[in-house]
């Protein structure tokens, strides 16, 4: 678990929530054990996760679920931020494919449940009120430019 505690600078590779407690920290395998046993030890197959997303995410699979490590992931092609509610949202300029992945993530993931909004709003006032280091803040894709 450490190397991938560095790896995702102790944050969810999901939800981006931080920091990850060591009680609140699992290793999700992207595609569920259960299923895919030749794939349990795969480490490209292995993400550190909150226990929420763990939850949410339980054994969903989708070719539309975005994986946290792909290349192309760039959060502005696949999100927007409702900064009134504090919501993510596919973003409606990018392609119908890619609101496709975007909402499948946030529907598998839960990402707008009430725990995520209030979370995602407290990171933000927080940072308004202390200034910051991105690292040290949950959900970093609030302050990108």
């Amino acid at each position: 678990m450490p190397i991938l505690l560095n790896d995702t600078a102790s944050h969810c590779s999901y939800c981006d929530s931080f920091p990850l407690l060591k009680s609140s920290k699992t290793i999700d395998h992207f595609l569920p054990k259960s299923e895919y046993p030749g794939q349990a030890y795969d480490w490209t197959n292995l993400y550190l996760s909150c226990r929420e997303c763990q939850a949410n995410k339980d054994v969903h699979v989708s070719e539309y679920l975005l994986r946290p490590d792909d290349e192309n992931y760039d959060f502005s092609d696949f999100f927007i931020i409702d900064f009134t509610e504090f919501k993510l949202l596919a973003n409606p300029m990018s392609t119908n494919e890619t609101q496709l992945k975007a909402q499948t993530t946030i529907n598998i993931l839960n990402l707008n449940s009430s725990e995520f909004i209030t979370a995602r709003r407290h990171s933000y006032s927080r940072e308004k009120e202390v200034g910051f280091n991105k690292e040290d803040f949950a959900f970093r894709y609030l302050f990108y430019d």
